[in-house]
């Protein structure tokens, strides 16, 4: 009996704590609001792979899926909150998160941080926009000997989809 107690417990404190592995985008999200929530899986990030790269599958074999939030940050039509985004880079900062890639795609800046040992990092990417942004925690691992096919996927297709 005792066991099943346990096996629970174990059970919950795994799903809370892989739902949200940064207190830091918690905090974020409790305090500027939800916004919408994606759950993306696998299958659904082999979307980004257009080219048939099989680098990019290798390089997420081991994603369980990515929860992405993206937070309305949108004031009116001229004006939105931005500058909350780089906020939240800094509080990741102090989470000892790294900086392990920026790049641009289009109109879009890619920011990728891990935080860790590279074998079991946590990732996270934050998507910006001029007026809008998504953070995706990375639930599993990505591998990192394959990274370099992060150059070919086609991220404007998530952001399109996820529209």
């Amino acid at each position: 009996m005792n066991r099943i107690f346990i096996l629970i417990g174990f059970s919950c404190f795994w799903m809370t704590n892989s739902i949200c592995q940064s207190t830091a985008i918690q905090s974020f999200v409790e305090e500027h609001g939800e916004g919408r929530k994606f759950f993306v899986y696998q299958s659904v990030l082999r979307v980004l792979n257009l080219d048939g790269n099989e680098d990019f599958n290798q390089l997420i074999k081991n994603v369980r899926r990515i929860v992405i939030h993206q937070p309305d940050l949108q004031i009116d039509s001229i004006n939105n909150k931005m500058f909350l985004i780089d906020e939240l880079v800094q509080d990741l900062y102090e989470e000892n998160f790294e900086e392990l890639i920026q790049a641009k795609e289009e109109n879009m800046r890619l920011s990728l941080l891990s935080r860790g040992a590279i074998e079991d990092a946590e990732f996270v990417l934050i998507m910006r926009e001029s007026h809008r942004a998504f953070i995706a925690e990375v639930e599993g691992s990505l591998n990192m000997a394959y990274i370099g096919a992060l150059a070919n996927a086609k991220i404007n297709e998530l952001t399109d989809y996820l529209k």
